[in-house]
């Protein structure tokens, strides 16, 4: 990856002025696996100095003629990143399959779910990273913390921890080979499918997704070493 293409050249591009629609893809460079990543900051501090800039860099993200997948990390109510999240419509925490990391979703929700409607309301969709096994049982368990805890939530959706096939994808290896047929690959699939149905449009069958939606879906999966991760997305189009 070039260092000098990133986040920060593409802050300095839409200062002072309306981002246009491919904007975002100007300051992304491809990964092996095919999709687009803008490399983000390297510090609290980088992210702390662009300052207002955040908002600018959300209406980047919104005019995008591609759809953008913002992984915002520990996300709290005074990141800096927080236009981000309220521009997004979709926000997605991510937690491992434990005690500490399911209570650190819930009580990192009731401190950031005020700042997130304050100007919109995304719909928040839960991912649960873990044992596959377990995994029904894991999503209503926290799905029932959430209720009780008073958080407007979609259904837990549950991605496996396949550490094999995620170091396949991570090496390059394309979705669209032998890959897909991993358990990683089919519930990111699944989770593309029901976070996004206006992009993905699966069928009455409950087919899964395929194409750009499964491409874009099993290159974005967690890797279920995050606890509280935000990927607020704008979904449009045919893809994520």
């Amino acid at each position: 990856m070039q260092a000098g293409t990133g986040l920060l050249t593409l802050a300095a591009a839409v200062r002072g002025g309306v981002p246009g629609p491919r904007v975002i893809l100007e300051h992304a460079q491809p990964l092996a696996c095919g999709v687009e990543l803008v490399q983000g900051v390297r510090s609290a501090a980088q992210a702390q100095g662009l300052g207002r800039l955040w908002s600018t860099l959300a209406e980047a993200c919104r005019a995008s003629e591609v759809d953008v997948i913002a992984d915002l990390g520990r996300f709290q109510r005074t990141s800096p990143v927080l236009p981000l999240a309220q521009s997004a419509d979709a926000f997605i925490p991510v937690a491992a399959a434990s005690l500490e990391s399911v209570m650190h979703l819930a009580d990192g929700l009731t401190e950031v779910m005020p700042a997130l409607v304050r100007y919109h309301a995304p719909r928040v969709c839960p991912v649960l990273v873990g044992p596959d096994a377990h995994a029904e049982g894991d999503c209503a368990d926290l799905d029932d913390l959430l209720r009780r805890s008073g958080h407007l939530t979609e259904p837990t959706l549950p991605i496996a921890y396949d550490p094999k096939a995620l170091i396949r994808l991570e090496r390059g290896e394309t979705p669209a080979s032998r890959l897909r047929r991993t358990l990683l690959l089919r519930r990111a699939r699944t989770m593309a499918a029901i976070v996004g149905p206006a992009l993905t449009e699966p069928d009455q069958t409950g087919a899964e997704p395929t194409g750009a939606a499964a491409d874009a879906a099993a290159r974005s999966v967690p890797d279920g070493a995050g606890e509280t991760t935000g990927l607020p997305a704008r979904v449009r189009g045919s893809g994520w």
